[in-house]
């Protein structure tokens, strides 16, 4: 039948409708984009008429022989599914044929919820080679989510063709029975594409064990698969905080820390006090005590906190401004008179409170201590020196507001008096906005004006068209991660023309390395202080960086 014309197409197929003939009506659907609009038209008016048992097959034959034309007859579709939620059992047994619609059925399957083809859907998809059909037989097992099938389609997440294993994860995340998730996550780890989707699976099912293994991610050697796994716990909320809480009683400090991190983000209170359980059993890591004090800033609202008083006068200073941010939030007439015994003492460390407060922005506080001619006389001198303008500008508009307008003009005529050279300018990028507190800060006291963002995406935009002196970003932040941050950067200036910093908590040698390679100049270790970021500073204009 090398050529044919329409009206005889359309009398043959009405021919074999009536005697049931599907060998001449799968002849005359082989040459059906030959026919015109109107006779294709009436021979698919004349198959959705036909019964269930001629009209499925052949319409499904059309659809896997002319996808192209088909497409332009949506009611094809409609027919084949309307008829076969009738009689499911002819979509059962033609997956056993040997018919080309059979490779429909792989769809119809899924699509009409037959549970009864799953051991034909598994049976077909062993001796299956092409890829489209494999496909959909593995989105069709997913859909069904028959535990079943679990075997069969786990045999998928070894093969090399990326779509094929993709296709699998999804099947068993649909599936989601214990033994499913378990297939994924000993598959976690092999590949960063597919850790990513395996996560987003754990993410959607919610259940302990998963939610167990998202919390466990947190461990991960790789920032972007710690990332991803922060960001969904987070974004779990309430669901996920007894196991954060957990956390804090572990003994690896990385894991403590980035448990802070998540509870501050979820905002759930209900971890506050275990949060203040861990301050007052004084871990020797500054980083989880100035984490702590962070989160505890934005979880806790009961007045006159005291727990936070200790942190004020931390031997470390990042964790001082921490606490003073937290104290602002918490404050009452207790612990603001405790903070003022405390810097009305002589000697160095009431100084460091003074600074911690005024650096925090901590506004409520500092007005609560000018009282003290003590804070209010070192207070002034530190403000008129050595801060930057925002923080200066910040606390002379407070004393305009609370009528010290006297104080506020001294403060302004200390400042008018300092004459100090730019050195340059620095970019500082960090999710905590207390550590852009400490950025703003410390690069200031060295003399370099500062660029200051909490979204890694608006700092890439803003470096595309300017190039400070240098630029230090944060490891573990939402979204991108420092990494990420350098590779982008990285596309536009070399290291000779912008170095770059990584700053972290973590000392990982998987990350250093991915640092390295993404083309980190240098890594400096949280906390940080002024000596520090200067010691770097020299070191790389000196030369003397560490080649990738």
């Amino acid at each position: 039948m090398t050529k044919i014309e329409s009206q005889p197409a359309l009398q043959e197929i009405k021919h074999d409708v009536v005697n049931q003939d599907f060998t001449k009506a799968r002849l005359v659907i082989d040459h059906f984009p030959e026919l015109g609009v109107t006779e294709q038209k009436a021979i698919l008016l004349e198959l959705s008429g036909a019964a269930d048992a001629f009209a499925i097959p052949v319409l499904s034959y059309l659809l896997i022989k002319h996808p192209k034309t088909a497409a332009r007859f949506p009611t094809i579709t409609d027919t084949i599914l309307s008829k076969a939620v009738h009689s499911p059992n002819i979509v059962i047994h033609g997956l056993a044929g040997e018919g080309l619609e059979k490779f429909h059925y792989l769809k119809l399957a899924g699509e009409l919820n037959l549970q009864e083809a799953v051991p034909n859907l598994i049976s077909l998809m062993l001796g299956l080679e092409e890829k489209p059909a494999l496909l959909t037989v593995l989105t069709s097992l997913g859909t069904l989510g028959n535990p079943e099938a679990v075997n069969a389609v786990s045999e998928f997440l070894y093969v090399e063709d990326f779509d094929l294993l993709v296709a699998a994860v999804t099947a068993l995340g649909r599936i989601a029975s214990s033994t499913a998730l378990q297939r994924l996550a000993e598959f976690l780890g092999k590949d960063p594409k597919i850790d990513h989707l395996i996560l987003d699976v754990f993410a959607e099912v919610q259940d302990d064990f998963s939610l167990r293994k998202l919390n466990k991610t947190l461990q991960a050697r790789s920032a972007p698969i710690r990332n991803h796994a922060r960001a969904w716990l987070a974004a779990i909320g309430a669901k996920a905080v007894p196991l954060l809480i957990e956390n804090l009683s572990d003994s690896n400090n990385d894991l403590q820390i980035l448990s802070l991190n998540v509870l501050q983000e979820i905002g759930d209170e209900s971890a506050a006090s275990a949060i203040r359980k861990l301050i007052n059993n004084q871990p020797p890591n500054p980083n989880i005590r100035f984490a702590a004090f962070e989160a505890l800033a934005e979880l806790s609202n009961r007045k006159g906190d005291y727990v936070l008083a200790g942190g004020i006068a931390d031997p470390d200073s990042n964790v001082r401004l921490a606490a003073a941010k937290a104290i602002d939030r918490n404050l009452d007439a207790t612990l603001i008179t405790g903070v003022m015994n405390m810097v009305e003492e002589p000697g160095d460390d009431a100084e460091y409170i003074i600074k911690a407060v005024i650096d925090a922005q901590a506004g409520n506080l500092f007005l609560g201590l000018i009282k003290s001619a003590g804070f209010k006389k070192r207070a002034c001198t530190y403000l008129g020196q050595d801060v930057h303008q925002d923080i200066r500008e910040f606390f002379v508009k407070q004393l305009q507001d609370h009528n010290s307008t006297e104080l506020a003009n001294e403060i302004l005529r200390l400042a008018q008096q300092q004459k100090k050279q730019v050195k340059g300018r620095v970019c500082a990028v960090d999710d905590s906005k207390v550590v852009l507190h400490i950025y703003r800060s410390v690069i200031t006291e060295l003399g370099y004006d500062v660029v200051l963002f909490s979204e890694p995406l608006k700092a890439i935009s803003w470096l595309q068209s300017e190039k400070p002196d240098f630029l230090c970003t944060d490891l573990n932040m939402p979204g991108v991660t420092g990494i990420e941050l350098i590779q982008e950067v990285r596309k536009k200036y070399n290291k000779d023309e912008l170095p770059i910093i990584l700053v972290t908590t973590q000392n990982e040698v998987r990350d250093n390395k991915a640092a390295r390679e993404a083309g980190a100049s240098e890594i400096m270790y949280k906390p940080f202080d002024t000596d520090m970021m200067s010691t770097v500073f020299e070191k790389i204009k000196g030369g003397k960086t560490t080649k990738s």
